[in-house]
């Protein structure tokens, strides 16, 4: 399976050829869990139940750190290939909340 791929600013780019770029194997898992833990619930227009619910538990409140892992672990393991989720340290500079997350693939690789 593969995914659109990503530049650090969330945008699409292209490849040597021009096409829009894509990736597989451990980027896209890692892109796809970062792209997971980044939905607002609700937001996927064809599954609502999808998503962290920042609005009404994370947004306004000093960050729980175990609300958060329990989150993005569950959304991140709706990815396939991803098995474990784990935050490894949350900073939040500027109003932007930034979880540094670890993945452990089901091949036994971490991302």
């Amino acid at each position: 399976m593969k995914s659109l791929k990503l530049t650090p600013q969330w945008d699409l780019t292209v490849d040597e050829n021009g096409n829009i770029a894509m990736v597989d194997d451990g980027l896209q898992i890692a892109q796809d869990v970062a792209t997971a833990c980044r939905v607002w619930r609700g937001e996927c227009l064809f599954d609502t139940t999808r998503g962290i619910p920042y609005k009404e538990e994370i947004m306004g409140y000093l960050p729980n750190m175990s609300v958060l892992q329990a989150y993005c672990s569950q959304e991140g393991t709706r990815i396939n290939g991803a098995e474990i989720i784990t935050i490894k340290d949350v900073s939040f500079e500027n109003r932007v909340l930034k979880p540094d997350i670890q993945i452990t693939t089901n091949t036994g690789d971490t991302l």
